[in-house]
């Protein structure tokens, strides 16, 4: 029975969770806009480096469930890009960005 363990799992029961399923981008994509939203309001720095953990914290539930570390970065990736963009967009609706993985940088329209 669940409650007999509550205290052992590795989660506490109200946080927020998301599924990702390595081959479906779009859940990675809405993950990273769930993560962005409860991160509105943080510092830069603050959600950068939570950010970091989050991806990091993907690539490795993925590799641990069987899946390749190609896959496992791929999610990574998609969950770290729809994030920044998202939380870009709410700190500062008036500057989008968009976040190139691939190129190491972030283009600003203006």
């Amino acid at each position: 029975m669940m409650s007999d363990h509550i205290d052992q799992l590795p989660f506490n029961i109200s946080d927020p969770m998301a599924v990702i399923a390595p081959e479906v981008a779009d859940q990675a994509f809405a993950a990273g806009v769930q993560f962005a939203r409860t991160m509105t309001g943080a510092e830069e720095v603050a959600f950068v480096l939570a950010l970091g953990e989050q991806v990091l914290l993907i690539r490795d539930a993925i590799m641990d469930a069987g899946y390749r570390a190609t896959k496992a970065q791929l999610a990574g990736k998609a969950f770290g890009v729809k994030s920044k963009t998202e939380w870009r967009r709410i700190v500062s609706p008036e500057w989008p960005v968009t976040w190139y993985p691939s190129a190491g940088c972030r283009l600003v329209v203006r």
